[in-house]
């Protein structure tokens, strides 16, 4: 069994949906000091999240993510918004829109987990615990 950890145990990310001892703990590890990144943005383009042009021959050049990043920071943050989606309401929502627009779920997943980096990066860097806003609360 893990052993917990009082730092992450008591580390303001762990109040976000989603993150589990074991995504929170390659988070913290990965990312070190928030303050590295002066805004959410800089984060997502770190874990590699961050949308590309792909251009190649004929073909119309296609978005993707970099995959530039960090690759167990990118997936711990990938894991995470898989597990928001089904128990955090702000990401659910967000993810249902994407989908019910005609996005392709694997590209509302990633969209998702860009909107998953900009709440870990504000949650972290205002230390300031993740709360659910009031419209979503009284949907519960």
């Amino acid at each position: 069994a893990m052993k917990s950890d009082p730092v992450l145990e008591n580390h303001v990310i762990m109040s976000i949906p989603g993150i589990g001892p074991i995504t929170g703990s390659v988070i913290l590890g990965k990312i070190c000091d928030i303050n590295r990144f002066e805004n959410a943005e800089k984060l997502v383009a770190f874990a590699g999240i961050d949308p590309v042009i792909k251009e190649s021959g004929k073909q119309r050049s296609q978005k993707s993510i970099s995959k530039r990043g960090d690759s167990a920071l990118r997936s711990a943050i990938y894991q995470s918004t898989l597990a928001a989606v089904r128990g955090n309401p702000v990401i659910s929502e967000f993810y249902r829109r994407k989908v019910d627009g005609g996005m392709p779920k694997k590209k509302a997943l990633v969209a998702a987990s860009r909107k998953q980096c900009h709440i870990i990066w504000s949650v972290w860097h205002n230390n300031k615990p993740f709360e659910i806003l009031e419209k979503f609360r009284k949907q519960e």
